[in-house]
């Protein structure tokens, strides 16, 4: 089950689970750091670089970021599986996650759309 659509269930039965949270977001967060690695090696061994130079250039940029995400989710995994975690509520938490995988999802969308620009696609 898709770990937003878990989420929402749980929030709608009322019985907060954030250590199970903390474990699913490491596992998502695992799945990603291998999707953002697959990328990074795709980056690194295509492209004629004069032809998709600029795509090259921005999608160095953006492949900065993927340690960032990753930490977060780090972060949160962490808190979220502590004894007593420093979330208010479950909504906070189900906020905050979201917000990082908002940032994720442009952030991937953008990724995506340079890949295709540059005739392929990285599977993940």
């Amino acid at each position: 089950m898709e770990l937003r659509q878990w989420m929402q269930e749980i929030e709608e039965f009322g019985v907060p689970h954030f250590g199970e949270f903390g474990l699913r977001l490491q596992c998502y967060r695992d799945r990603l750091a291998t999707e953002f690695s697959n990328e990074e090696t795709w980056c690194r061994s295509n492209g004629d670089s004069d032809r998709h130079a600029e795509c090259r250039q921005e999608l160095s940029e953006l492949s900065q970021q993927h340690g960032q995400f990753l930490d977060e989710l780090d972060n949160m995994a962490i808190k979220l599986q502590q004894d007593h975690p420093p979330y208010e509520s479950w909504q906070e938490a189900a906020r905050q996650f979201a917000e990082i995988q908002l940032e994720i999802d442009r952030h991937k969308g953008r990724e995506q759309q340079l890949i295709e620009a540059m005739g392929a696609v990285v599977s993940t």
